[in-house]
């Protein structure tokens, strides 16, 4: 998939602003050294990368997917998830600088000992039934 990713930027102008970092040992410095996210994601279990941008305060463009509104809450601006020309638009409009995204409030995620509690709480609930 990431070869059909890749393929996608090769257009003059894009190529040279998108980037594809693979995997990256310490995200939360790696995206506390960002302007924003751009979270487009059909469907998540969980939405840890959108779960960490929130704990480090990163402003992010997310899908209204059910994961990540359960996570932000229905107050949350998320943007339709199969709506590309919309996602454009948005995008667009942060590039030209007429407005920004906005962060969401950091006490909706969990930080990380937390989330380790809580999944290893529902494993226990899981393997004793």
């Amino acid at each position: 998939m990431n070869k059909e990713l890749e393929e996608l930027v090769l257009v003059p102008g894009i190529t040279e602003q998108v980037h594809f970092h693979g995997f990256i040992d310490r995200p939360h410095e790696w995206m506390a050294r960002r302007d924003f996210l751009i979270f487009p994601s059909f469907d998540e279990g969980l939405g840890l990368v959108l779960m960490q941008a929130i704990q480090v305060g990163l402003p992010a463009l997310a899908s209204d997917i059910k994961p990540l509104r359960e996570l932000v809450g229905d107050d949350a601006c998320l943007l339709p998830a199969r709506e590309a020309a919309y996602w454009r638009s948005v995008h667009e409009s942060f590039l030209a600088g007429d407005s920004f995204p906005h962060a969401f409030d950091q006490s909706s995620a969990p930080a990380d000992h937390e989330m380790a509690v809580m999944t290893g709480n529902f494993y226990e609930k899981v393997l004793v039934c």
